[in-house]
């Protein structure tokens, strides 16, 4: 069971400082008496350490700022967070997360790496949780559009993996799993975290007493084709690690980029992307090498 004053709230921010206040205040508002919140700077360090000092000041919460402002990418930050904590359990929340629901008196299972179910802001449950990402499963969701979201269970199951917006895990398990792989700048790492997780032996869940809210997707609508461009570096990352299957998940990214910007043609966008941006996604895919992030 975890201790009323022994959780550290681990946050990845960049250009976050927008979001934090109503992350903190929901960390004091349903968490235990003593919880903390380490904040890791991937930007600005001044702007994060100004904010962390209202948040100390208007909450009465226990905040500490760590990194110097180089963008580490968010699986590397996570891990030296949890390097830097002493406390049992960690709760990785993305800076735009809040927590709306924390069970009393829960009861982990042992070893578990543990997952919310997680809301969009207008109250659209948000895929955070599922199968596994295997090459048939990106076949049927990217090109089939065969894309099934999981249910919200009524009980804590089993899952394959939880998304990183929000993960509870006991801090010694984690470093005994070297936490994320480094290798994933962004994306990805979670899947990858569930596999391995699952493969030492250790349980996955999803508690669905545990709820959180999350805005999502702010870093990558402010720079979409580099969100692309290292969402599909990480995907090529995972499947060659686990399957060697990059190249045939190359193909399948291209046809699902062309398709996208053929819908685009009329509209001038698909989704949230628009047209000059997916033109140059499907411009970097068909380069061997790996593309160049923009600035």
């Amino acid at each position: 069971m975890a201790r009323a004053v022994n959780i550290d709230v681990c946050v990845v921010c960049y250009d976050s400082e927008a979001t934090l206040p109503a992350l903190a205040s929901s960390v004091v508002e349903h968490l235990p008496s003593g919880t903390r919140l380490l904040l890791w700077s991937n930007s600005a360090r001044e702007e994060l350490a100004s904010a962390a000092h209202d948040l100390m000041t208007g909450l009465a919460l226990a905040v500490e700022v760590f990194g110097d402002g180089s963008n580490l990418g968010f699986a590397r930050a996570c891990n030296r967070l949890a390097q830097s904590s002493d406390r049992e359990w960690l709760l990785f929340l993305n800076p735009d997360a809040a927590v709306q629901s924390w069970p009393r008196g829960w009861r982990v299972p042992d070893g578990a790496l543990v997952g919310p179910v997680v809301y969009l802001p207008d109250g659209r449950q948000q895929e955070t949780f599922g199968p596994d990402r295997t090459l048939s499963y990106e076949f049927r969701q990217r090109l089939l559009r065969r894309k099934v979201q999981p249910a919200i269970p009524s009980v804590m199951v089993n899952v394959d993996f939880v998304s990183g917006a929000a993960i509870l895990v006991r801090r010694e398990d984690f470093l005994a799993m070297k936490g994320f792989d480094e290798a994933f700048f962004m994306y990805y790492e979670d899947i990858d975290l569930g596999r391995r997780w699952r493969q030492s032996g250790r349980p996955v869940v999803v508690d669905p007493r545990w709820t959180v809210t999350h805005i999502g997707g702010a870093s990558s609508r402010a720079q979409p084709l580099a969100a692309l461009i290292r969402s599909q570096r990480s995907a090529e990352q995972f499947h060659e690690k686990w399957t060697q299957t990059r190249l045939p998940f190359r193909a399948i990214s291209f046809v699902e980029a062309f398709i996208k910007f053929s819908i685009s043609l009329p509209f001038g966008r698909v989704g949230q992307v628009d047209r000059e941006t997916q033109l140059k996604f499907i411009r970097s895919l068909k380069r061997q090498r790996k593309p160049k992030l923009p600035t």
